[in-house]
């Protein structure tokens, strides 16, 4: 398990009870969740798509936090269903962040100026990225 997570290599995928992972607004690196499209998955799921799996952590060896499918995560809770696919990664909290600023930049729903932003500021909130230089924060958010 030290290798798993000296080197994050993913763990896993599986299905996961949506009650045991966590939606932590603090790690969500959109400025927002839109509606029309958990909608959209919604309505996509229960005509029998299939999405590619949710990006959870599992920190401390108890907590899945979310990290990136926060649209299917809810669309999926939206259309009753009781799991959702996730690919499992190891880290703590501040690996799922760095994860999260990065996500949906070659995939997914189009990041909006604001999500860009979000990201951004995430990382200039905290003590130690806010050290780092511009060029590597705006390289680390895709931006």
């Amino acid at each position: 398990m030290f290798r798993q997570r000296l080197f994050n290599i993913n763990v896993t995928q599986k299905r996961l009870d949506l009650g045991k992972i966590i939606v932590d607004s603090e790690i969500r690196a959109r400025a927002g969740i839109n509606e029309t499209h958990i909608e959209e998955y919604t309505l996509s799921l229960q005509n029998g798509d299939q999405f590619p799996p949710a990006i959870v952590y599992l920190v401390d060896d108890e907590n899945y936090y979310l990290v990136d499918g926060f649209h299917r995560f809810f669309a999926h809770r939206q259309a009753g269903r009781s799991d959702i696919l996730c690919e499992i990664k190891y880290g703590t909290k501040r690996d799922a962040i760095l994860h999260a600023v990065q996500s949906n930049a070659t995939h997914g729903i189009r990041r909006t100026n604001a999500d860009k932003r979000r990201a951004v500021e995430i990382l200039l909130k905290d003590k130690e990225w806010a050290r780092w230089s511009d060029r590597h924060i705006a390289k680390l958010c895709r931006v």
